[in-house]
């Protein structure tokens, strides 16, 4: 087999977007952060063959609350080799979704189908946690991944 013939890695980061996280000494949107994880892995290369294709919704922007973004997300997490979710314990935008009977995040639905199809594509990167509100869309995520064994630091 030849390098050029490799298909490269299909990886999504799961994160909200506008939260904000120290990065580079400095207080940004997590967009940032993400954008430069992109770059980063897509800049890994042998013999200029890439082994990261990254995808992060602000190169595929939405509306946020829209069920067709939604389901475009939760094909993102399907799809993917790898899911990093980068962990905050901010649950998303929140929509109510029948197979949950609840209100549920999109950073939680994401990771959700994710473990559901193949627990093992799933990694953490864990951020300082929020302070969710007792009964949130938020504190249901927290415990949620609290009863995972997602790998990651």
């Amino acid at each position: 087999m030849n390098l050029s013939e490799i298909e490269p890695l299909q990886v999504m980061l799961s994160s909200r977007s506008s939260d904000k996280v120290m990065f580079e000494g400095k207080l940004q949107e997590m967009s940032v952060l993400r954008r430069a994880i992109k770059a980063q892995l897509e800049s890994l290369k042998i013999a200029e063959v890439s082994f990261f294709k990254v995808w992060i919704h602000e190169d595929d922007p939405f509306d946020a609350g829209d069920a067709d973004s939604w389901e475009k997300c939760m094909e993102k997490a399907r799809r993917a080799d790898v899911i990093i979710v980068l962990y905050n314990g901010a649950c998303g935008w929140a929509m109510d979704r029948d197979e949950f009977r609840t209100r549920i995040g999109i950073c939680y639905a994401e990771m959700h189908e994710a473990l559901t199809r193949a627990p093992a594509k799933v990694r953490a990167v864990m951020l300082p946690e929020i302070r969710a509100k007792k009964n949130s869309p938020d504190a249901d995520f927290q415990a949620y991944f609290k009863r995972q064994n997602i790998l990651g630091p």
